[in-house]
């Protein structure tokens, strides 16, 4: 039965896969021809090298306190902090630092190619100079992604009384946060569940739900290099929602 379930989710995998990169390389490949590089876009290296480059500047605790407030969204920050702390992690300024340096570069004539090793070179030493903050700063980062709710998303119009509901502050705070806590303690319960189970993964464990939090991990994980906007979260937030449904069902039965 468990391999049934495991060669179906495996099928499902491949299947997307290969019709979600059959367009994507189609676009990479047209972008290589026409612009020299094979990428969906192309700010990849100098956007790594600005968010490095920030994390590493961020020494005093004042900035991981900062940095803390900004985590549920700017505009908590702004209540706390001023808004020029605030902008410190906000995108404009590792987007400044990243475009700066990037401009540095290409002044040396540098090929594509050569642009992007030497950005992710930089990259790496910045990072070591001091790789616990980086960790650090990382893990704020990722958990920006649980705050996936949102009223005030970016490209979506509401109707006039929708609207007038969704900027309430009290319901519009409180549904955050609210979604926040339930999306950390799903990811919390089933990261557990597995773990205990780790000996017998898949005999224990419901495949799916195995692969759906692994999914997650990932996600977030490539995500936590680079500065996130709450809409990044929103591929990933039908997982989150799995999980909440599998930790309340879990906790009715062993509450029965």
């Amino acid at each position: 039965k468990q391999k049934k379930y495991f060669q179906i989710t495996i099928s499902f995998l491949l299947i997307t896969t290969t019709i979600f990169y059959s367009g994507l390389l189609g676009y990479k490949t047209l972008n290589k021809i026409y612009n020299g590089k094979f990428v969906l876009t192309n700010r990849g290296a100098w956007a790594l090298y600005g968010n490095t480059a920030r994390r590493i500047e961020a020494k005093t605790f004042h900035h991981f306190l900062v940095a803390l407030a900004f985590m549920p969204g700017q505009g908590v920050c702004t209540k706390i902090f001023s808004e020029k702390e605030c902008d410190f992690w906000s995108f404009k300024y590792s987007d400044e630092l990243g475009y700066g340096k990037l401009s540095e570069l290409n002044a040396q004539n540098l090929s594509h190619t050569q642009l992007d090793k030497t950005l992710l070179n930089l990259s790496k030493k910045e990072i070591f100079k001091n790789p616990p903050l980086y960790v650090l700063y990382m893990g704020i980062e990722s958990l920006k992604m649980f705050f996936w709710e949102s009223t005030q998303i970016g490209f979506v119009t509401y109707p006039h009384w929708l609207t007038k509901l969704f900027i309430f502050t009290p319901f519009k705070n409180g549904l955050r946060l609210l979604i926040f806590f339930l999306t950390l303690f799903g990811f919390i319960f089933t990261g557990n569940d597995i773990w205990k189970n780790r000996k017998n993964l898949w005999q224990k464990n419901n495949p799916s739900i195995v692969f759906t939090f692994l999914l997650i991990v990932l996600f977030i994980s490539i995500h936590s290099f680079f500065f996130t906007l709450t809409r990044y979260s929103l591929p990933i937030a039908p997982l989150f929602l799995i999980l909440i449904a599998y930790t309340t069902q879990n906790i009715f039965k062993k509450s029965n």
